[in-house]
C-alpha cells in the first residue's frame, strides 16, 4: 500500500509543473479553468469547421457536484452553431478524469463572418461546500456557483471579388475597344495582392497588357484596370464571356486563383461577313520568317451574303506572297464559312508584339442591295525573338590564300538575348571554309560582337565580291527549355586580284629550265653541223 502511494505521489509530482503551465492557457474565475486547449485549423478561415479540445482544471479542495457545462457566445458563432451541454455528477480536486479525458465541441465558422477576433465562453454551473467558523462551530452549507472560462478566436473573412466590364453598352465585333475592369470585393475579407491576367479566346484578343495588379482590396471596396480588347469578327450576337485568371492572398498568407469569366454583350448586323484566323503553319512567327494563314470567312449576321470578294491588304510590318490578289468567293449562306490561305511574312527589322493584317470583304445582301464594302483588320502576334545583323565585314583575302581570317560584326537588333548562339558559315567558289563554326555565349539587344572564321581561296578565283551565308542557332529565355531557333544572314566576301609575285616559278626553276635550253641549243648545234658535213661530202 506504502507503494502504491508513493508511486501516486511521483505522478502527482511529475503532472503539477504541466498542470501549472497549462493554466495560463486560458483564464478563467471560480474553482474551475481550461488547460491543454487545443483549437484546429490554424489560422482559422471563415467557413471552415473548426474544433475545440481542451480539460478541466479543479483549483478548490472541495469536490463539485453536478457541475452543468456548456458553450455560449455572440452572434455569428453560437448563433449559427448552436451549444451543447454536459452535465458532471461529480469532479475531484485537480485535472479532471485523468490526462487523456478531453471536452470536444465541433462549431462552423459562417462564411460571411467578418475578420476579427472572437469570444467564446465555457461556462461551468456547479455545487460545492462552503465552509464558515462561528466562535468554536464549524458550519458547512452546499452553494452553487458559476465559473466563466473565455476562449479568443482570431478568424480571417473570406474575399468575394467579382469581376465586371465595362461599358455596360454592346461591343461591335471586329473592332478593338478600350474595356474598364472593376474588380468588387463583396466578401468579408480583405484580398491581398490583386491581380487579373486576362486571357485570349476564341471570340477576344487581348492586345494590351493583359495582366493587371490592384494591390489589396479590403472588404466593401473596388479595384480597377484598363484593357485594350480586339472583339472578333466570327463572334455572335447577345452576351459572351471574357475568361480571366483572378489571384490573391488571405488574411493568413495563402494564395488563391480562381477561373472567372466576365459577361459583355455583343451586337452583330445583318447580314454581317467576318475574317479571323482559323489556323496557322508554323503557329508562330518571328521576325524574318513566314507563315501561311488559314482565313474562316463567316456569315455571323441574318441573310445570305451574295457575290462575296475577298483582298488581303499590305500591313505594316508584313508583306504578301501572290496572295494580294482578289478572290470571288460567291454566295455564302447564313451561318456559313469558306476558308481562304494566305502567305506573309514578317518584315526582319520590325519588333512589334502585334500586326494587323486588312482583309477587304464585299458583298451584297440576299437581294443583291445594300453593298458592303468594309476592312477586317486580323490580329497577328508576333512573338519576340533575337534578330542578327552583319554589319561590317574585316579580312584581306588574295586568290591562293589558305586559312585566312575573315571576320564579321554580328549585331543583335532583336528585343530577345540570344543564348547558346551557334554560327555556321557557307561560302560559294571560289572561297571554301577551314573553320566555318563559331560560338557565342550570349548576345543581348543592341549588342554586337565580332566572330571570325577560317577560308580558303582558290588560286585560279577571280577578283571579286562573292556571296557568303551565315546560318545562326540559338536560345531565348522567353522560349520552352529545349527550344532552338534559327535564321540566316546574307553578306559578300572581297576577294582581291593576286600579287605580283604569286604565280612566279621559283628561282631553282628558273636557273634549270635556262641549263635545259642550253642542252637543247648544243644538241641542236651539233646535229645541224652533222648535216652541213654531210650534205659536202655527197657533193
Amino acid at each position: 500500500m506504502k507503494g502504491i502511494n508513493f508511486f501516486a505521489a511521483l505522478l502527482l509530482a511529475a503532472m503539477l509543473p504541466m498542470l501549472a503551465h497549462a493554466q495560463t492557457t486560458t483564464s478563467g474565475s471560480g474553482a474551475l479553468s481550461i488547460v491543454n486547449l487545443y483549437v484546429t485549423p490554424q489560422p482559422i478561415v471563415a467557413g471552415d469547421n473548426i474544433t475545440i479540445k481542451f480539460q478541466l482544471y479543479n483549483s478548490y479542495p472541495n469536490v463539485l457536484n453536478n457541475v452543468n457545462l456548456q458553450l455560449s457566445g455572440a452572434y455569428p458563432l453560437l448563433n449559427y452553431s448552436p451549444s451543447q451541454t454536459t452535465l458532471i455528477n461529480s469532479m475531484g480536486t485537480g485535472l479532471y478524469n485523468g490526462l487523456y479525458s478531453y471536452f470536444t465541441y465541433n462549431i462552423k465558422i459562417p462564411k460571411y463572418a467578418k475578420s476579427g477576433t472572437y469570444t467564446l465562453d465555457v461556462i461551468a454551473e456547479y455545487m460545492t461546500t462552503s465552509t464558515t467558523t462561528e466562535g468554536t462551530s464549524t458550519l458547512s452549507t452546499t452553494v452553487t456557483q458559476t465559473a466563466v472560462m473565455p476562449i479568443t478566436l482570431y478568424i480571417s473573412g473570406t474575399p468575394d471579388i467579382r469581376l465586371t466590364p465595362l461599358p455596360e453598352q454592346a461591343l461591335t465585333p471586329g473592332s478593338q475597344s478600350d474595356v474598364t475592369i472593376e474588380a468588387t470585393n463583396i466578401g468579408t475579407g480583405s484580398a491581398d495582392n490583386v491581380s487579373v491576367e486576362l486571357l485570349d479566346s476564341k471570340n477576344f484578343t487581348i492586345t494590351g497588357p493583359y495582366i493587371f495588379y490592384m494591390s489589396n482590396i479590403d472588404a466593401g471596396s473596388t479595384g480597377t484596370a484598363s484593357a485594350e480588347i480586339y472583339v472578333n469578327s466570327s463572334i455572335g450576337n447577345g452576351k459572351e464571356a471574357i475568361p480571366a485568371i483572378l489571384r490573391y492572398n488571405l488574411d493568413s498568407g495563402q494564395g488563391e486563383a480562381e477561373n472567372v469569366s466576365m459577361p459583355i454583350s455583343i451586337a452583330v448586323q445583318s447580314p454581317s461577313l467576318v475574317a479571323t484566323v482559323a489556323g496557322a503553319t508554323p503557329p508562330y512567327i518571328y521576325p524574318g520568317t513566314n507563315q501561311t494563314l488559314s482565313i474562316s470567312i463567316h456569315n455571323s449576321g441574318n441573310g445570305e451574303a451574295k457575290n462575296a470578294t475577298i483582298t488581303f491588304l499590305n500591313a505594316s510590318g508584313l508583306s504578301l506572297g501572290n496572295s494580294a490578289s482578289s478572290t470571288y468567293l460567291g454566295s455564302i449562306n447564313e451561318g456559313a464559312s469558306v476558308m481562304q490561305n494566305v502567305f506573309i511574312s514578317a518584315y526582319k527589322s520590325d519588333n512589334a508584339s502585334m500586326y494587323y493584317l486588312p482583309i477587304r470583304l464585299q458583298y451584297y445582301n440576299a437581294n443583291m442591295g445594300n453593298e458592303t464594302d468594309a476592312i477586317e483588320y486580323v490580329p497577328v502576334r508576333m512573338q519576340s525573338a533575337a534578330v542578327f545583323n552583319i554589319t561590317e565585314e574585316l579580312g584581306s583575302l588574295n586568290p591562293g590564300n589558305t586559312y585566312v581570317p575573315v571576320t564579321f560584326r554580328i549585331k543583335n537588333t532583336g528585343n530577345q538575348a540570344a543564348q547558346n548562339l551557334n554560327l555556321d558559315l557557307q561560302t560559294i567558289y571560289p572561297v571554301s571554309t577551314s573553320n566555318g563554326n563559331a560560338y557565342i555565349d550570349s548576345l543581348a539587344p543592341g549588342e554586337a560582337e565580332n566572330v571570325t572564321f577560317y577560308v580558303n581561296i582558290d588560286p585560279q578565283g577571280n577578283p571579286g565580291q562573292y556571296p557568303v551565308t551565315i546560318y545562326e542557332q540559338w536560345t531565348q529565355p522567353n522560349g520552352a527549355t529545349s527550344q532552338q531557333y534559327s535564321s540566316s544572314d546574307n553578306y559578300y566576301v572581297e576577294v582581291g586580284a593576286a600579287s605580283s609575285s604569286q604565280g612566279a616559278p621559283p628561282w631553282e626553276e628558273i636557273v634549270g629550265a635556262i641549263a635545259v635550253i642550253a642542252v637543247v641549243a648544243a644538241a641542236y648545234r651539233r646535229t645541224r653541223k652533222k648535216g652541213d658535213k654531210a650534205r659536202s661530202t655527197k657533193k
